[in-house]
């Protein structure tokens, strides 16, 4: 049952999960990291996508899937994201530059530029 973004799905012993709910015409298509947006609207975009799931999201399992599929489909729109030390996603190509960059860590507005997904070459 999908409302305001979340997919309610009903376990096998009765309980609920909540998960991130994209129509199935949803493409993943965000704002390129080349475009000529201001920095910080594509910081928002980074930053929504995980907040999103990190406050829909209810079972660990379930977020590590979530922030794997925000990875890929950012890296798709010309993003990159090194980080290893970030929990959830075992996506073995990032490596940790300059911190993690996971909205619970409530980092600045310096700290998330640092942080911030680099331009694929």
């Amino acid at each position: 049952m999908p409302f305001l973004d979340t997919l309610i799905v009903r376990k096998a012993g009765g309980g609920v999960k909540l998960l991130v709910y994209r129509k199935t015409t949803h493409t993943d298509q965000y704002l390129h990291f080349s475009s000529h947006h201001p920095q910080q609207h594509k910081l928002s975009v980074i930053r929504t996508l995980l907040d999103r799931s990190s406050h829909i999201v209810t079972e660990e399992e379930d977020r590590q899937q979530e922030e794997h599929h925000i990875h890929t489909a950012l890296t798709r729109c010309g993003h990159r994201r090194r980080l290893s030390g970030c929990r959830g996603c075992q996506c073995t190509q990032r490596q940790r530059v300059g911190g993690c960059m996971h909205p619970k860590e409530k980092l600045s507005k310096t700290q998330l530029e640092k942080n911030a997904y680099t331009v694929v070459n």
